[in-house]
């Protein structure tokens, strides 16, 4: 209906996606950057710097993705960033057993 809608009016359904797509780039990932300076602001910097330390940047590239190049495509660029995360935690683990810390890697 809305396609119809939006034909009679003659405007081109691509530039509405196209805006739609440019409207989630430029709002979705700052709005992210809020949310952990609020959360920072409520709950100090140690709980907004583990919000703002989560791996949240990926959802919004890859709902761009999915946007722009298709399903197919997003969903392997999710599996390849959940390898990613993994390949991170799994180092993260290996560098706190080993007795690695921020501020022992800050003291130099």
């Amino acid at each position: 209906m809305v396609a119809h809608a939006v034909a009679r009016l003659g405007v081109d359904a691509s530039h509405h996606t196209r805006v739609a797509t440019l409207a989630v780039k430029l709002l979705l990932a700052p709005s992210f950057v809020v949310g952990a300076s609020l959360t920072a602001r409520r709950f100090g910097p140690r709980i907004g710097g583990l919000v703002g330390g989560l791996p949240v940047v990926a959802g919004p590239i890859l709902l761009v993705y999915a946007l722009t190049h298709g399903r197919a495509f997003a969903a392997d660029a999710a599996a390849g960033s959940g390898v990613a995360l993994l390949t991170q935690g799994l180092l993260l683990a290996l560098a706190t057993r080993a007795g690695a810390s921020p501020q022992s890697c800050s003291r130099r």
